[in-house]
């Protein structure tokens, strides 16, 4: 299991009262579909992206065969939820907040990137009091 299988299956295990509680980010599309959760622990800030679902013809039009198959639970369209640390983001972009981002997806957004920068901001909210935001193509 990858460390961000592992992220993703400590965030759907965890009591929903209990992550409200360490809770900083959440952000949605207007839709009202959860994009991403990010959420304060000893070790840093911690992220979670659930699970999506493309059309046939999107995934099949957009996709690399060997991507699509590795990170998808059908092989074909369901693309696992993922997680991951705040801090590991920012550092794969060579520790500038200006640089890269973080790719939300849901059925009413394609690859909608927040930045590094703005994570960082957002992921400073305290726990419990998350940073709340609609995200917009």
């Amino acid at each position: 299991m990858s460390a961000s299988e592992r992220i993703a299956a400590l965030y759907e295990s965890t009591p929903k009262a209990a992550l409200r509680q360490v809770l900083v980010i959440e952000y949605r599309c207007s839709a009202g579909c959860l994009l991403m959760h990010a959420w304060r622990t000893p070790e840093g800030v911690l992220w979670y992206r659930p699970r999506n679902t493309l059309s046939r013809q999107t995934a099949a039009n957009e996709l690399v065969d060997a991507a699509r198959i590795k990170r998808t639970s059908d092989g074909e369209r369901k693309w696992c939820s993922t997680g991951g640390s705040l801090d590991e983001l920012l550092e794969f972009f060579g520790g500038d907040p200006t640089e890269g981002g973080l790719s939300l997806n849901c059925h009413h957004l394609r690859n909608v990137t927040v930045l590094c920068e703005r994570l960082a901001a957002d992921g400073t909210a305290d726990p419990g009091h998350p940073t709340r935001a609609t995200i917009t193509p």
